[in-house]
């Protein structure tokens, strides 16, 4: 399937606003008075499209893997893993759990709609965004090199921002999360589809050498923002240890397309009464 040009993505975003042109204008004029420096973190960089972070610089980062390999070591415990790795579709990128079963964990679901997590998005989408989706990954180890293996843009929307959180440390050997700056991905030249992939030797020729890939290395509770949309990323290669990360999706209301397992959140769910403007609209809650 090809990719939509901007035009078509402009097309689907503008029937979108057009459905929810209240909601749209409230959204952004929310933003506005937002700043990720003013809740005391630094922002995702406009131009690259990505902001690695420690797990001192996230309150509740520490809580968030560790509830992660809890409920990852629950599910080894009780599902067939070897079913899972003999998918032949992804079997090196697995999703073990996902939407309802990560928000009904109350540590996870307070990190991911807290103010400076929020703050950090929304500056960078120049909107209040909504939670779109929530994954814990697990990557086995493996010897392939195709499909998200190979560097590749995310096609939701023309920007959009995702969360990766280490659950366990992450070294070299265990394929790490790896990109190119927004500001370099531009520069590859990319074939067109959806499940267009390039090469590494055709983006290091166009942006001048392996020194420009970044790799989100590092212990338990540190990770990084990232915009898969606009940077060339790929994962989980040729892994000789096992990785898991806890990933969650920012999108804004007006993105053209959904993501393959968008969050539902009920509006009578635990602690909701508690929440200010700004979370309740991300949640998507009234």
């Amino acid at each position: 399937m090809r990719l939509p040009s901007p035009a078509v993505r402009a097309v689907l975003s503008a029937t979108s606003i057009a459905r929810h042109p209240l909601e749209y204008r409230v959204r952004r004029r929310l933003a506005e008075g937002l700043g990720a420096q003013d809740a005391g973190v630094e922002a995702v960089s406009a131009s690259d499209g990505f902001r690695c972070f420690t797990k001192e610089e996230f309150a509740g980062a520490g809580d968030v893997a560790e509830c992660c390999d809890e409920l990852f070591e629950k599910a080894r415990r009780e599902r067939d893993f070897e079913a899972l790795v003999s998918n032949p579709k992804k079997r090196f990128l697995l999703s073990i759990l996902d939407g309802p079963e990560l928000l009904a964990q109350p540590e996870l679901l307070r990190f991911m709609i807290s103010r400076p997590i929020i703050d950090v998005a929304a500056t960078y989408l120049g909107t209040i965004p909504r939670l779109a989706e929530a994954r814990l990954w697990w990557s086995p180890p493996n010897d392939t090199v195709h499909s998200s293996q190979r560097l590749h843009y995310d096609f939701e929307d023309s920007t959009q921002l995702k969360v990766f959180v280490n659950v366990r440390d992450v070294e070299e050997d265990q394929g790490p999360l790896t990109f190119l700056p927004a500001s370099l991905s531009a520069r590859v030249p990319m074939p067109r589809g959806r499940s267009a992939r390039v090469s590494d030797e055709e983006a290091l020729a166009a942006v001048g050498g392996v020194d420009h890939l970044r790799i989100v290395l590092g212990p338990a509770g540190s990770g990084a923002f990232l915009d898969t949309s606009r940077c060339l990323h790929l994962g989980s290669r040729q892994n000789r240890r096992e990785r898991l990360v806890f990933m969650f999706q920012f999108l804004r209301l007006h993105a053209p397309y959904q993501t393959t397992k968008p969050l539902s959140i009920p509006g009578g769910s635990p602690g909701a009464a508690a929440l200010d403007r700004v979370q309740r609209l991300v949640l998507g809650l009234p």
